[in-house]
């Protein structure tokens, strides 16, 4: 018997693009998940919120204006989540919130997210589902990348997975490849079929480098500006020579390692803002050939998502590092391309109410396969009946 459930996931990444909101119908039959998008609307951030939220990552700020933040993030996410399902006529069960991230230090065992889950909780009717990090962290992991789990179930005709959000990362599923000798070629342990990890700054970077050249930019539109930029052979060798790219995965990049391994690198370097855009998009794609190259991956269809997908000089990189090793760019099912993270932390929230697993830890390094995420019920509801 088929079993379907309606949710709505919520994602705001570190490119402080905007809150994307995603409403999913989910299916499971004989063991198979399968989904179907019903609504999706990114709202960006105004003015207010962007600067607000870009700032509390400050030594400055103080713990009442972290709490506060927190607290007034919840209300602007409960008014969004009303609007949303009023604009697109849907009934959710349950809501699934990513929140957004203004500290993730997993060495130092903190990652956290504002968005309080009980204030958003007290504008809806149904359980929210929030914190989906924390509990993976304090079992040793790195609190991300959570979205793998999703890939496994939702996309079983995709073994190779690259989304370009704020930070690029990579997912790897072995028995879905038809090449890759991975226990003798990589760190997995054996036994292990997947592998995921971030790979490297994405829109993060490039969207900081278009608006140092036009302030008037908020990101490279179409990467019109890379592309009229040239190579830097010499700032290039200097980005591979980047500490994090040799420590062994699992691992997670956030801005705080960006601001004291990557800028610093790009700050001093003396060549213009369009070639440091240029070279940086030949950077990434080159990381990701020669990481996929190193574990003997060929000859099988990459599914590319996030918003860096829209930068066509970034993927015209892409497809020319990668036509060497047979790997060509998948076309996306409609919406996919902006909305896979949001689609995502709705399954993580539906698969966190019914007890199963959120996250692998083999893409995080915790220690257990543990159902993540903190649920927030709506008012009025009881725990246990009288």
């Amino acid at each position: 018997m088929d079993q379907h459930w309606v949710g709505i996931g919520q994602m705001s990444g570190t490119s402080l693009d905007g809150n994307d909101l995603c409403a999913v119908r989910f299916s499971l039959h004989g063991g198979s998940w399968a989904y179907q998008v019903l609504a999706a609307h990114t709202y960006p951030y105004p003015d207010e919120w962007h600067d607000r939220l870009e700032g509390l990552a400050a030594s400055s700020t103080t713990a009442f204006e972290l709490a506060k933040a927190h607290v007034d993030y919840g209300h602007y996410l409960g008014l969004l989540l009303r609007r949303f399902c009023i604009e697109a006529g849907v009934t959710p069960q349950f809501v699934a919130l990513h929140g957004h991230t203004v500290f993730h230090r997993p060495w130092q065992q903190v990652t956290w997210q504002v968005g309080c889950g009980e204030t958003v909780a007290s504008y809806l009717t149904v359980p929210v589902v929030a914190n989906f990090r924390a509990r993976d962290v304090a079992l040793g992991g790195e609190g991300a990348p959570l979205v793998p789990l999703g890939e496994w179930h939702l996309f079983p005709d995709t073994g190779l997975f690259l989304n370009l959000g704020g930070v690029a990362n990579v997912s790897i599923f072995r028995e879905r490849l038809p090449s890759g000798d991975f226990d003798e070629k990589s760190w997995l342990r054996p036994g292990w079929h997947y592998l995921a990890y971030d790979l490297c700054g994405c829109n993060l970077i490039l969207n900081t480098l278009a608006q140092r050249y036009d302030t008037r930019l908020a990101y490279d539109p179409e990467g019109s500006v890379a592309a009229a930029g040239e190579l830097s052979a010499d700032l290039l060798a200097q980005l591979e020579g980047i500490g994090f790219y040799h420590q062994v995965p699992p691992r997670s990049l956030g801005t705080e390692l960006l601001a004291a391994e990557v800028w610093p690198v790009l700050d001093a370097h003396p060549a213009p803002l369009p070639d440091k855009l240029h070279t940086w998009c030949h950077h990434l794609a080159a990381h990701l050939a020669a990481e996929l190259g190193h574990l003997g991956i060929g000859h099988t269809p990459l599914r590319v998502t996030g918003g860096g997908a829209h930068n066509r000089f970034l993927m015209a990189c892409l497809r020319e590092a990668l036509a060497p090793l047979g790997v060509t760019v998948a076309e996306n099912p409609p919406l996919l391309t902006d909305y896979k993270e949001a689609l995502v932390f709705a399954f993580l929230g539906l698969r966190r109410l019914l007890g199963q697993p959120t996250v692998l830890p083999g893409a995080t390094g915790a220690r257990v396969a543990e159902s993540t995420g903190s649920v927030h019920l709506p008012t009025g509801t009881a725990l246990w009946a009288e």
